[in-house]
């Protein structure tokens, strides 16, 4: 099943899934939630490590998308622990924290995501949470073909089956 968490920009959708994934051994992924400076940063749920996702605008090997500056190389490291749990595992749930401009581009974690959407459609045991700002909803449904999402909030993520 996929599901699609959506709400407004930073209306706590990620800081909603880092709560939810806590003591939670069958959930893998990448989480994108705020530091205490109010940068960006991705979270590997599984090995929780985390590494810098927000660059400054002078430095090389940034994708940009709007005020936004990203790093090139922790977008590559993301999709590879992504690309690496779709392979992994035949159950559970994998998470990517969020679909949006840059993968509507094919940049960002549009490759990983491809994966793993794919791998969902295949493997009933196998579930995505793709996490979504409410205006890309529609964009991104048609980009990867997704038909019959299950869409939710961070108020009923609590309702997802245990494993």
């Amino acid at each position: 099943m996929i599901y699609l968490l959506v709400g407004d920009i930073q209306s706590g959708k990620s800081t909603a899934l880092l709560n939810w994934v806590k003591q939670k051994p069958y959930v893998y992924g990448i989480l994108s939630p705020v530091d205490n400076r109010k940068k960006r940063f991705f979270y590997n749920i599984k090995t929780k490590a985390r590494f810098a996702m927000e660059a400054l605008p002078n430095e090389k090997n940034v994708i940009s998308i709007g005020r936004y500056h990203f790093y090139t190389s922790s977008f590559d490291q993301a999709n590879a622990i992504i690309k690496k749990n779709v392979k992994e595992h035949l159950s559970g749930y994998i998470v990517i924290d969020e679909l949006g401009k840059l993968e509507l581009k094919n940049q960002g974690l549009h490759a990983s995501a491809k994966e793993l959407i794919k791998k969902t459609k295949q493997n009933p045991q196998l579930h995505a949470i793709l996490v979504i700002r409410n205006s890309l909803i529609e964009a991104i449904k048609k980009h990867y073909d997704l038909s019959s999402p299950r869409e939710l909030t961070t108020e009923n993520l609590s309702q997802l089956k245990e494993m």
